[in-house]
């Protein structure tokens, strides 16, 4: 909405409402992907031999979808993180079932990593543990892949079946689940929010008027601004300090943002309505400005003499502490932020 001039009413003066987003706490910054085999969306690629099987769930643990080959030659299948800019693989889980035939058992599984999809390196240091002393009865066992540590920068991982050449089927090797974790770039985020808050005060207007910032806010905005801008371009920052200068953007930015002045307007006829409860209270009422249901957070500034002495959500005040027979000045205002504009308000004398 565009900010408007207030149209005062006879004892009214300027409203300015007051917009405070509070930033929500930046997530836990490492993410998970769990793929229990149900369908390929969650795959970045495959090779067009993998197929999903959901025969004899029983036999594997209850697992009632498993990823298999259909046919022989290499067979993979591929994840990639959700943003190839900003987010690296860490580790990873996955969760296979072998079956024996006879002394013939599938080759072991193999794993590569990507920065780019057109290189991939093979990982040699993945455990390979199983759950069961021995293989079962009806030829199946379990074995779970891990690794811990992926190389710095992974985007992409290549899950290879082994080789089922030995085995009279092509089967005999199935993934029950796939577990990844990866983690977002800090350094980049924090770039990014840099960036964003630069263009923010560059674009904004500074002054004194609706529609305007306050110098001071935007003082308070380049310094933060700066203070970011240190710590990603020194190069003892840690993770931890990138992290923590995020979020201290974040919260500049959104209190920057709450500072803009906006003029709204009076219902015609305004006026303050003013109810002596005692010799030294008196009761304040007043009506909601036009714009009330289309603006989150107002806050009602209240004046006595000039002087603020409280804010409201609420159309009512109760100022109290007063003295008898004296004459007292309220208005309700914007907060300190037209300070020309307070005038023409209800002269109370609370005798």
């Amino acid at each position: 909405m565009k900010p408007r001039i207030l149209t005062l009413g006879l004892c009214m003066t300027v409203l300015a409402g007051m917009f405070i987003l509070f930033p929500a706490a930046l997530e836990a910054k490492e993410d998970t992907l769990v793929d229990e085999g149900s369908d390929f969306t969650k795959l970045f690629a495959r090779t067009d031999n993998v197929g999903i099987t959901t025969s004899n769930p029983d036999r594997y643990d209850g697992d009632g979808n498993r990823f298999f080959k259909t046919s022989g030659g290499e067979a993979y299948v591929i994840y990639a993180v959700p943003d190839l800019d900003k987010d690296d693989m860490r580790a990873f889980e996955v969760v296979t079932w072998y079956h024996r035939d006879g002394d013939e058992t599938p080759g072991d599984m193999s794993f590569e990593t990507s920065l780019d999809h057109e290189v991939y390196v093979p990982l040699d240091e993945v455990n390979k543990i199983s759950d069961q002393a021995d293989w079962r009865a009806d030829g199946w066992r379990k074995f779970t892949w891990a690794a811990n540590e992926l190389p710095e920068g992974a985007k992409f991982l290549k899950i290879i079946f082994g080789d089922t050449s030995n085995h009279r089927a092509d089967w005999a090797i199935q993934i029950g689940k796939v577990t990844i974790s990866w983690q977002t770039n800090d350094l980049i985020g924090l770039q990014e929010e840099i960036a964003r808050a630069e263009a923010l005060l560059q674009e904004a207007e500074i002054g004194d008027e609706p529609g305007m910032y306050p110098q001071d806010a935007a003082d308070d905005f380049a310094a933060a601004i700066q203070a970011a801008k240190q710590t990603a371009n020194d190069p003892s920052s840690t993770p931890e300090d990138w992290l923590a200068a995020h979020q201290a953007l974040i919260e500049a930015r959104e209190q920057f943002e709450s500072s803009l002045i906006y003029g709204l307007n009076w219902p015609e006829g305004a006026q303050i309505i003013a109810d002596s409860t005692s010799y030294t209270e008196i009761a304040l009422r007043w009506p909601q400005v036009i714009e009330h249901g289309e603006q989150q957070n107002m806050l009602y500034h209240v004046y006595l003499d000039g002087m603020k002495i409280g804010e409201t959500a609420a159309t009512t005040f109760a100022a109290s502490s007063l003295k008898p027979q004296m004459e007292y000045a309220f208005s309700i205002g914007g907060g300190g932020q037209f300070e020309d504009a307070r005038s023409g308000c209800l002269v109370y004398g609370c005798a």
